[in-house]
């Protein structure tokens, strides 16, 4: 092709048709500039499609991750708002005047002694950070993102402590049930009485309800970063779901 070219030039110049040579030169650079510029669009336009699929790949794993994760937090939410309620009708006759320590006993055994963890799906979030494509997601979600996995971060922090500190008080008792030594004897009476275990059992119940005590101030503080973890990880969800329709 270029030597096409090049014959049609030297040939006008043999012919001393100089005014025909200059017009067809320039009409050769603009067509090589046409040509570079095309080029140039073609391979914009491979770099965006890669961009484009490379942001679709990140939001689809993102959404199947914020799915899993809901999936996670509303079951976890309603399990600690049943254990916050199972306790306060626990606490409320504890707190009645001359209650009798079976009473006691009979409804403390209804609270939750279970102490629920979640654990967040984080690998696209982790994938993006560390490869620097977080900065080919719109800023929106990217700040969504990183206000997300600092959400996330402390209430895996403020489950760890609360849970460590609940089975420290625990473990205080000597049993993980501190009621199993009285379900194996209580039938026993003269043994039972023998023992005289009433007061070392009023001290396990201390011991036990002192746990659950700790347990609920740590639920309560939980329940409410759970459910704001639970609306972000929504909005992000819908706001993922609207870019993926309008691309």
């Amino acid at each position: 092709m270029i030597k096409f070219f090049r014959k049609i030039r030297q040939n006008l110049l043999m012919e001393n048709k100089t005014g025909k040579y200059f017009k067809y030169a320039i009409g050769e650079i603009i067509l090589v500039v046409i040509g570079i510029l095309i080029a140039l669009q073609i391979n914009n336009w491979n770099e965006n499609r890669k961009l484009h699929e490379s942001k679709t790949e990140y939001y689809e794993q993102l959404l199947s991750e914020i799915n899993l994760d809901i999936k996670e937090l509303n079951p976890q939410i309603k399990r600690v708002e049943q254990s916050i309620n199972t306790y306060e009708s626990y606490l409320a006759i504890f707190e009645t005047s001359n209650v009798s320590l079976d009473s006691i006993y009979h409804h403390i055994k209804k609270v939750e002694p279970t102490f629920g963890l979640i654990r967040f799906n984080t690998k696209t979030i982790e994938v993006l950070k560390s490869t620097g494509d977080i900065k080919l997601l719109p800023k929106s979600i990217k700040n969504l993102l990183i206000s997300l996995e600092n959400q996330q971060n402390l209430l895996s922090k403020i489950q760890d402590n609360n849970y460590g500190m609940y089975l420290n008080t625990i473990e205080d008792t000597y049993l993980i049930n501190p009621f199993s030594v009285r379900n194996l004897i209580e039938n026993q009476e003269q043994f039972f009485n023998a023992l005289k275990i009433e007061t070392s059992f009023a001290d396990q119940i201390a011991k036990y309800h002192l746990a659950l005590t700790i347990k609920n101030f740590a639920e309560i503080n939980a329940l409410r970063i759970l459910k704001e973890t639970l609306n972000l990880t929504n909005n992000l969800k819908n706001i993922i779901e609207e870019e993926l329709e309008h691309q």
